[in-house]
């Protein structure tokens, strides 16, 4: 609520407005190597669009490692390792939303625990386009996951 107010009274009826909280939810991903080397991937990435795609402008496609538990996410990340993963409702903003300052910030994450680490991109396409080609002998290296993110143009989905 907003009140306008001057030297002599604040306004007695306030301005309001409603707010509307969308969720754009990512759903079916699918990827078919065709990339034939043990150590390299190649192939489209695909997924369906989410059922409110009204203020979806891209989807950005990354690579990452999955550690299996937050216990040895150290081991497998590193210790000064960026990680990545869904956060508490109220967690705090400095964060960035997503980003785990380092591995003691592993309290701000949600009941899934997981944590996703050694991120890198792979491309983003528009709110139009549901498929990423990931081009041959993109190299596997540690990573074990493609992810996607829907993106308003404010922010990147904090949950892939």
């Amino acid at each position: 609520l907003i009140y306008s107010k001057s030297s002599l009274a604040e306004q007695t009826t306030p301005v309001g407005l409603v707010l509307v909280d969308t969720v754009s939810v990512i759903g079916n991903t699918s990827f078919l190597d065709f990339d034939l080397d043990a150590t390299d991937l190649g192939g489209n990435f695909t997924w369906d669009f989410p059922a409110d795609t009204s203020k979806v402008t891209h989807y950005i496609a990354y690579l990452a490692t999955l550690p299996f538990a937050v216990d040895n996410a150290s081991s497998i990340c590193g210790q000064n390792a960026t990680l990545y993963a869904p956060m508490l409702a109220d967690s705090d903003s400095v964060s960035g939303g997503r980003r785990l300052a380092s591995m003691e910030d592993t309290g701000l994450l949600d009941d899934s625990g997981t944590v996703w680490c050694k991120r890198t991109l792979l491309g983003n396409v528009s709110g139009a386009d549901n498929s990423w080609f990931v081009v041959q002998n993109t190299a596997l290296s540690s990573f074990t996951h493609l992810l996607v993110y829907a993106t308003s143009s404010l922010e990147e989905q904090t949950t892939p």
